[in-house]
């Protein structure tokens, strides 16, 4: 064998090792991981930074944008907690927390906090989870990401699991496996980091 094909194929095999074990465990405080998919609610992509800042302008009294001295309207930039609840349909656990997800969504409306469910089901289309969606009343985005990066990237194989994000974007909790006291225990960290500001 050549030099080159025994580099060549040294090459391939550290390749496919090191796309088939996760690059890394998420940890608490580590940065954020990119995440985007499709939004089962109407197909439009979701980008998980980009959900993390929303920018409106700045209004007077009245409700009126204000305009700068440069004649533009002055923005304004919010970062937002984040809420990533990591689900799949086999998984009981992660059914049975969907209606107290969606009332503590509830309750953070308005507020600087976006919760997105993250389905992790390998073989699922579109038709499937708008029937999950449907079924359990679901109004907060569900990412539909490509599976196989998420599981790498936020190492999601023990379900359900919950990442909270700071505005900082970093890790601030992991929630693994069903919690009783779900709806508690995620409202007292919501507020805690919306109270860090």
């Amino acid at each position: 064998m050549t030099k080159t094909a025994h580099i060549f194929l040294t090459l391939c095999l550290i390749l496919f090792c090191y796309r088939s074990i996760p690059v890394f465990a998420l940890e608490v405080g580590d940065p954020a991981p990119y995440l985007e998919g499709i939004n089962a609610h109407d197909s439009k992509r979701l980008n998980l930074f980009r959900l993390m800042v929303d920018m409106r302008f700045k209004e007077d009294a009245e409700g009126q944008p204000l305009v700068g001295a440069d004649g533009k309207y002055i923005s304004v930039f919010t970062r937002n907690v984040m809420v990533l609840n990591f689900f799949a349909r086999s998984c009981i656990p992660c059914i049975r927390e969907i209606p107290t997800y969606n009332r503590i969504a509830e309750s953070f409306a308005g507020k600087e906090v976006k919760m997105v469910y993250v389905n992790v089901d390998p073989d699922i289309d579109q038709n499937q989870i708008l029937r999950l969606i449907k079924k359990y009343q679901i109004k907060i985005p569900v990412l539909m990401p490509n599976q196989n990066e998420v599981m790498r990237t936020y190492n999601a194989k023990m379900l359900p699991l919950l990442v909270i994000i700071d505005k900082q974007r970093k890790i601030a909790y992991k929630l693994t496996g069903f919690n009783e006291n779900l709806e508690s225990d995620l409202t007292r960290i919501i507020q805690n980091l919306l109270a860090q500001n």
